[in-house]
């Protein structure tokens, strides 16, 4: 079987060119994965506030932060030491999300002079964060992370991911995806919530 000079032209092209594209690849790869293990640089939160990539871990301090509620009041995370907290990354477009918010609602009116819930939102507009919340009688604390820096802080790669924090402000449980009756109270028991 004979190939024309022009095919012949074509699969060596091809041929260089994927050689050379699979390099590429590879030192992408090798460049990303060597960048990702590299600290970035540090910013500026929405409060002004100084913060650097976190590096979140189960027995560490939980990192700071100062972001706005819904309600315009700010809130200050190192304010709020004393308090089991629960911090909640979400969406309204995420179906995971949504579905585990009655069952935040349900464990803050039970527990809720004993426990905080920081349901921060995931860089939407404040109007949609609030028809939402109006609509489903959200009583908790609604965060809004405009510039997604504490998401960014915090690690955040999916949604719903949820942070359980002592009163000492350490935490003490991270869990991605939506939660179940069990694993809330499980959670919550770790920070001194409930029997």
């Amino acid at each position: 079987m004979e190939i024309s000079r022009g095919k012949s032209l074509w699969i060596l092209l091809a041929s260089l060119f994927g050689g050379i594209g699979l390099g590429f690849a590879a030192l992408l790869v090798w460049g990303v994965g060597k960048y990702v293990l590299q600290s970035a640089p540090s910013a500026v939160d929405g409060g002004g506030n100084e913060i650097r990539p976190s590096e979140v871990e189960i027995g560490s301090l939980a990192p700071g932060f100062t972001l706005d509620a819904l309600n315009g009041q700010q809130v200050k995370f190192d304010d709020l030491r004393g308090y089991p907290i629960m911090i909640n990354f979400w969406a309204t477009w995420c179906g995971p999300c949504t579905s585990e918010m009655p069952l935040l609602q349900d464990r803050y009116d039970q527990y809720g002079s004993h426990l905080l819930i920081l349901a921060i939102n995931a860089s939407e507009p404040r109007q949609d964060v609030l028809d939402y919340v109006n609509l489903e009688g959200l009583t908790f604390s609604i965060l809004l992370d405009p510039d997604g820096s504490i998401q960014d802080l915090y690690n955040i790669h999916a949604y719903p991911t949820s942070f359980f924090i002592d009163a000492e402000g350490v935490l003490q449980a991270q869990h991605i995806g939506s939660l179940s009756a069990t694993q809330i109270d499980q959670y919550l028991r770790m920070i001194g919530v409930g029997k």
